[in-house]
């Protein structure tokens, strides 16, 4: 049977992020998919059951944007949209950048979702049936399906079921392979690429996004919601630079393979021009 991986992009070949403004965004932008998806809690809920092909109840939504610090390291998730109906919870998030650890991601977030809602004191039995959601503007897998699904089962003997009642859905705004597939699904997943409203549950999207730019409370939160993720890349870059340059990589390689300017890694490492072929200090055995 062929193998699929993840599809792991070159630095080089990485795109810097553009920010978009506010009165172009589309639901492929995260912050404009989680303004409208909680605002429009019965458009979350159609999305939800055209994506996964079953019933979903009644949301009620646990945050947006909702943010869980774990308490080991104080590394911290971010997600797009958490709810829940009577007994199962909803992770759903918009993924356009591609993102080489997309499965590792997707584990950690399952991770969290579940502890977020387990209450001290309550039993595993009580844990909601989950469904973790990633809409990708690109095929993470390479094999052009427009949804994979994942459900643990054993190696050994497949009829077995774990019995977790997790499962992973990833959709593939990028598929071609969209003729036989369910009309409303195919209908979705074609509007959520770029193109036009099809039909009733796509023009009811439209005039919600068209109802989110026109909001001015939401313009500032956007600004502000940028600024932080600005702030963000800028400190996790600087720590990439200094990770590179603590294992050897040369000033050259560093800025190619993250794609910046060769100026600011000097800056980072706080290095002159004149220094730049000069080695990292050895590390403390």
């Amino acid at each position: 049977m062929k193998q699929f991986d993840v599809q792991q992009p070159q630095p080089s070949e990485q795109a810097k992020p553009k920010e978009t403004k506010y009165e172009e965004l589309t639901l492929q932008n995260d912050f404009m998919f989680c303004k409208v998806m909680t605002a429009y809690p019965e458009l979350c809920r159609e999305v939800a059951e055209v994506l996964i092909g079953e019933s979903v109840g009644d949301l009620e939504f646990i945050d947006s944007h909702f943010s869980v610090k774990e308490s080991v390291d104080g590394k911290g998730v971010v997600f797009d949209v958490i709810a829940k109906d009577s007994d199962t919870c909803y992770n759903i998030e918009m993924q356009v950048g591609q993102e080489a650890a997309l499965g590792k991601r997707i584990r950690y977030y399952r991770g969290m979702t579940d502890a977020a809602l387990l209450q001290q004191g309550q039993g595993y039995e009580e844990l909601y049936k989950a469904f973790v959601i990633f809409i990708c503007a690109y095929d993470p897998f390479g094999a052009k399906l427009p949804k994979y699904t994942f459900r643990q089962t054993c190696e050994q003997v497949p009829e077995v079921k774990l019995g977790d009642e997790a499962t992973v859905i990833i959709i593939n705004l990028a598929s071609e392979q969209l003729v036989g597939t369910e009309e409303r699904f195919r209908n979705l997943v074609n509007y959520l690429a770029g193109n036009g409203p099809a039909d009733d549950l796509e023009q009811r999207l439209e005039e919600a996004v068209k109802a989110t730019r026109k909001n001015p409370k939401w313009r500032v939160d956007y600004m502000n919601y940028t600024d932080r993720i600005r702030i963000a890349r800028k400190e996790q870059m600087a720590e990439d630079i200094r990770c590179f340059y603590a294992k050897g990589a040369d000033i050259d390689f560093i800025a190619e393979a993250l794609n910046v300017k060769k100026e600011w890694v000097l800056k980072v490492l706080n290095l002159q021009p004149s220094e730049e072929n000069s080695s990292a200090p050895a590390a403390k055995q």
